[in-house]
């Protein structure tokens, strides 16, 4: 790789062109996918819901399930895990 100095005598001196072929900005890496969602990050999402929405979900008679946009991974979620969640939130912790 070249060393050009500053970008002001660089393109004094030498076209972009020039410049994009000599200079490497950042190690080439291969692009990866992954996706950070777990149960408990999830389980944050449900408490950002009105008490009484939360309360709606607990009192279903069906497991609450949470399918992830990104990775389509799905979470569920029982009533004893969604009553944590509205002690937790009403609490303020």
């Amino acid at each position: 790789m070249a060393d050009l100095g500053s970008i002001t005598n660089a393109l004094s001196q030498f076209s972009p062109r020039e410049i994009l072929e000599t200079t490497i900005l950042f190690d080439p890496m291969e692009p990866v996918y992954f996706c950070d969602c777990s149960h408990p990050r999830l389980g944050g999402v449900l408490g950002l819901l009105e008490p009484d929405e939360l309360q709606e979900l607990i009192d279903s008679p069906k497991n609450t399930e949470l399918i992830c946009h990104f990775c389509n991974q799905r979470h569920h979620f029982n009533r004893a895990q969604l009553e944590e969640i509205l002690r937790k939130r009403g609490s303020g912790n």
